[in-house]
């Protein structure tokens, strides 16, 4: 009995947790829309995703000369690929390849992709992999369906891209067969503007000192994702995959501040900073959550602390970023 008790509050406690996930990506915007040079995010993203795939998977981009750009956020286009790429990722435990390619497509009256007549640009994530059946692949875009193993994935992954491209005005295609590998295809609008600069948020470089943040986030993108943020804006970054992870870690007296999901397996965030306090009162901690109701369960009022709400921009995260790095210096 108390062995099936347990069992039934794990499974709670992870419909709780998917539960809070849907929520934030059923809000899923593209951000600070802009026009990109979407040659210019998979350039950007390049070496992030070669340490993701490992030693036993090639990695291959093939780019145009050209700028491709088109009407998106550039924090969460990065999503979409390094999610494409970490899918790809998974379907190689072998080994093998994964190539990303970005091509214009000229779309004509009947195109078979259905898509609108016009300039469109392709962004091509492909693996080596197994591949999937036709029952998998008419599935793949559900919110929490998943061919991981327990713990591996939330299903989520996939629903976001899809997501974001409806409210972008793109799509996303699957090609797939079990045992030939699996290819996904982004497509999105072409733009005629040219490319905006980035803003100067993100664009800011601590002159002073480069201070180090610990990040603590165990969705693998969102993790990568605001590291590579941080990491762009002039800062230090060290990960964390968990609560019990981040504690084994922050013991180093150089890190200056924690940016922390709240719900986690294995010391969720509250827990994390209130041990972390123990021995360095004051640290500043940002809270980041997608459920809104998070910051009720916060102690918001404690000094050096704030909260942000997912998803987030780039700039969001630099500014509240550099907030509290300023606040705790005063």
């Amino acid at each position: 009995p108390t062995e099936e008790v347990d069992t039934v509050i794990a499974a709670a406690e992870r419909a709780s947790r998917l539960t809070r996930q849907l929520l934030a990506f059923s809000r899923a915007t593209p951000g600070d829309v802009t026009a990109i040079d979407v040659c210019k995010v998979v350039r950007d993203t390049e070496s992030m995703l070669r340490r993701l795939m490992g030693e036993d998977i090639t990695m291959e981009t093939v780019l145009p000369s050209m700028a491709l750009i088109v009407e998106a956020g550039t924090t969460q286009l990065e999503q979409v690929v390094i999610n494409l790429a970490v899918n790809a990722r998974d379907a190689m435990p072998q080994g093998g390849t994964l190539r990303v390619e970005v091509e214009p497509r000229v779309a004509g009256v009947d195109d078979p992709w259905g898509l609108d007549p016009g300039d469109h640009v392709v962004i091509r994530v492909s693996d080596t992999g197994v591949g999937m059946d036709e029952a998998t692949r008419a599935r793949i875009f559900e919110p929490f369906f998943t061919t991981k193993a327990q713990g591996r994935g939330t299903g989520l992954g996939l629903a976001t891209v899809s997501a974001l491209m409806e409210k972008l005005g793109g799509r996303i295609r699957v090609e797939s067969a079990l045992g030939e590998g699996t290819t996904f295809s982004v497509i999105l609008p072409r733009s005629a503007a040219p490319a905006s600069p980035p803003t100067q948020d993100v664009l800011s470089i601590r002159t002073e000192r480069a201070a180090k943040v610990l990040v603590v986030e165990d969705d693998e993108v969102l993790r990568r994702t605001t590291a590579s943020a941080l990491t762009r804006a002039g800062f230090t970054v060290v990960e964390a995959t968990d609560g019990e992870h981040a504690l084994t870690l922050g013991t180093d007296s150089t890190i200056d501040l924690v940016v922390t999901d709240v719900v986690m397996p294995r010391h969720n965030g509250p827990a994390l900073v209130a041990q972390l306090r123990a021995t360095r009162p004051g640290i500043p901690v940002l809270y980041v959550s997608g459920y809104v109701q998070d910051d009720d369960a916060l102690d918001l009022e404690a000094p050096n602390t704030a909260f942000l709400g997912k998803p987030y921009t780039s700039a969001a995260l630099v500014n509240a970023v550099e907030a509290l790095l300023e606040s705790g210096s005063a």
